[in-house]
């Protein structure tokens, strides 16, 4: 079966046998392309440039993947209006629990950090900190279970938007359970041999 197909440029109607993506169609009088069905259009860029396809799929997925981190970095770049640092201490206070066990947070220099406990079950802030670059935080936490998070970053916008659009926020791997008659160190500088593994996570889960 073939088709019948008009070119545009000189009207001579031309039959074609078959459309395919391997062969572009040409007029017999004057060898313009002659019109295709959308697909066919469509699918010849695969065809010729597969390797260029799979590369451009897979770059499209990774961002899908960080889209909500790339949300989150824009946003709060938009938003990021530079304040004066904290000094390092407690920063905020989520609750009332007795806050009986010793804490302690070493941060290294280079950046600033916000570092906040949550309840384990709930994920619900318990209380937050601020640290400043090369300090050591001495403080108390509240006896139970909690997950260990940390934003850091050089330029403080306020706790909305953390330390702007270069903010790096990390999650413990693991709970940290805080009993009393023991003593917590955290060092928030990444070591090979470190036992507390570290993922990051977007502003959404911090």
């Amino acid at each position: 079966m073939s088709n019948e197909v008009v070119c545009r440029h000189c009207e001579t109607r031309n039959r074609v046998s078959q459309f395919s993506v391997r062969k572009l169609p040409s007029c017999g009088k004057c060898g313009k392309p002659l019109p295709e069905p959308i697909w066919i259009r469509t699918l010849r860029p695969l065809y010729r440039f597969p390797r260029t396809f799979i590369v451009t799929a897979i770059a499209l997925a990774i961002a899908w993947t960080n889209k909500e981190s790339l949300i989150d970095a824009a946003s709060m770049t938009i938003s990021c209006a530079p304040q004066p640092a904290p000094g390092t201490g407690i920063f905020a206070r989520y609750s009332s629990i007795e806050r009986t066990v010793p804490f302690f947070v070493e941060a290294p220099n280079g950046s600033q950090y916000f570092v906040k406990l949550t309840d384990a079950r709930t994920d619900a802030p318990v209380i937050s900190w601020f640290i400043r670059s090369g300090d050591r935080l001495v403080t108390t936490v509240p006896p139970g279970i909690f997950k260990l998070k940390a934003a850091s970053g050089e330029l403080w916008c306020g706790e909305p938007n953390l330390f702007g659009g270069t903010t790096d926020i990390i999650e413990a791997g693991r709970t940290i359970e805080f009993r009393l008659g023991t003593a917590h160190t955290v060092s928030l500088e990444l070591h090979r041999d470190g036992n507390l593994r570290i993922h990051r996570i977007s502003r959404a889960k911090f």
